[in-house]
């Protein structure tokens, strides 16, 4: 209800603002109310935006606040494109260098707090703190006007950049923001980056960086490569949507330090119920290959006996974070084995003769040269009446769908898969809405790998 009340307020204050203005005309003699409501007009618009917004994304009164002191940069932005800091200012308090200070604080004071959020994103906030920058030294250096120093072009020139710095910075933190009903809100950002040409700026990006850290790593192979990317990012303390200790959420402007433990329960349960129906009790071994930060592994921690479950993964940072979101006392009871994917990880994994092997969402990471051995892992794992669950996206010709995914071909699955584990039943099953790529459709799909077929002689 307070969220709702301050987003009513600032939109009726908006809106009455407006309605002065277009009443009074667009052509004013200067100094009369009239140009005041010119004026007026264009922090009109920053503060309907901010209402708008309020009431759409049903924001805390924090959120609301924050905004409208930064919707503060827009006014500033419309008013010196029209008129210039001088005749905006100059008539309303005693002096142009008192209205470009109160400015300069008003700016300050709704960036600052900005800047120091590290929710938002990296590029978003570079651009504001380069924008307040400049706006500083435009500031200072408007005191040397008509003195001994004069550095009116200079300050024209850092006006023009610092404006368009915030605009930009603002632009990416409006496109960052959760637009649709509740439970389907998804950032302007995202849904643009879900475009064909954005996907592709992103996996040319991708293209470029995998070789560059190729450089110094030289031995190291694709995995490596994306756990150390999403590694970084997880130390950065940004969340992901099924990785790490924090919670993934879309609102920009959520508490970044949000337990993902008080969900995590909830993560995963639908593939363990999957793999559960194919007959698993209580008394087997499973392997989960790319067991990430437990969403799915932690059901079977539950629910198998002490040290009936083997988590694999490229690095250790994943499976640790998962393990911190647990009970202490669950994990002491239970004794699940963590280990990395390795010769030495999987040889462990494989003596403990495991009734079955998933692997979720691991697949789609996996590049078309490493696939292979992919599946020569899996096939490692598993033994003559193991079964194997898999998740990936299957498309109508192999893809690149963003920036570390792919999609394969149900014919190259199956190939592959027949080259690994031989004599054995291959179904697939298909959930979830058509996606594109482009002019390619793909799904996401379930691999179901059965026991091994003795031959009939």
């Amino acid at each position: 209800m307070p969220a709702l009340i301050t987003a009513a307020a600032t939109f009726t204050v908006a809106l009455v603002i407006a309605i002065f203005q277009f009443r009074s005309g667009l052509t004013a003699v200067p100094g009369s109310p009239v140009e005041l409501g010119e004026t007026a007009f264009t922090f009109t618009v920053a503060l309907v935006a901010s209402g708008i917004a309020a009431i759409m994304l049903h924001t805390t009164a924090k959120q609301v606040a924050l905004w409208t002191g930064l919707s503060v940069v827009l006014w500033a932005w419309f008013a010196a494109a029209a008129n210039g800091f001088d005749d905006v200012l100059a008539d309303r308090f005693t002096g142009d260098r008192v209205g470009t200070a109160l400015a300069w604080c008003i700016t300050a004071a709704a960036i600052i707090p900005a800047l120091r959020n590290s929710r938002l994103l990296a590029s978003s906030r570079i651009f504001l703190g380069v924008g307040l920058i400049l706006q500083s030294l435009a500031f200072f250096l408007d005191f040397g006007r008509g003195g001994l120093f004069h550095f009116a072009a200079v300050e024209d020139q850092f006006s023009n950049f610092y404006l368009a710095a915030y605009l930009a910075g603002l632009l990416l933190i409006a496109m960052s923001l959760p637009f649709g009903r509740p439970g389907a809100a998804m950032p302007l950002l995202s849904r643009i980056s879900e475009l064909s040409p954005a996907r592709a700026i992103g996996i040319g990006w991708s293209a470029l960086a995998w070789p560059m850290w190729r450089i110094a790593h030289p031995t190291a192979s694709y995995a490596d490569f994306y756990a150390a990317r999403i590694s970084r990012k997880l130390d950065k303390g940004q969340a992901h949507r099924t990785l790490g200790r924090f919670l993934f959420t879309h609102d920009a402007f959520a508490p970044q330090d949000q337990n993902r433990e008080i969900s995590f329960d909830k993560e995963g349960r639908n593939y363990f119920e999957q793999i559960l129906s194919f007959g698993l009790t209580e008394s087997a071994t499973v392997v989960d290959y790319g067991c990430g930060s437990l969403r799915v592994g932690q059901h079977f921690i539950r629910y198998l006996r002490p040290g009936a479950y083997w988590g694999l993964d490229v690095t250790e940072r994943f499976y640790r974070d998962g393990l911190s979101l647990l009970p202490g006392d669950l994990v002491a009871d239970k004794r699940p084995n963590l280990r990395l994917i390795n010769l030495h990880g999987i040889a462990e994994a494989r003596s403990a003769h495991p009734a079955a092997v998933f692997s979720i969402a691991v697949l789609k990471h996996v590049p078309f040269a490493e696939m292979e051995q992919y599946w020569r892992n899996i096939a490692d794992l598993m033994s003559v009446s193991s079964f194997a669950f898999i998740t990936c996206d299957v498309a109508s010709k192999t893809v690149r769908t963003s920036s570390m995914n792919w999609a394969y071909t149900e014919h190259q699955l199956k190939e592959a898969i027949g080259l690994a584990l031989p004599r054995r039943d291959v179904h697939f099953t298909f959930s979830g809405g058509m996606k594109h790529f482009g002019n390619t459709p793909f799904q996401r799909a379930t691999i179901y790998v059965g026991p091994y077929r003795p031959s009939a002689n």
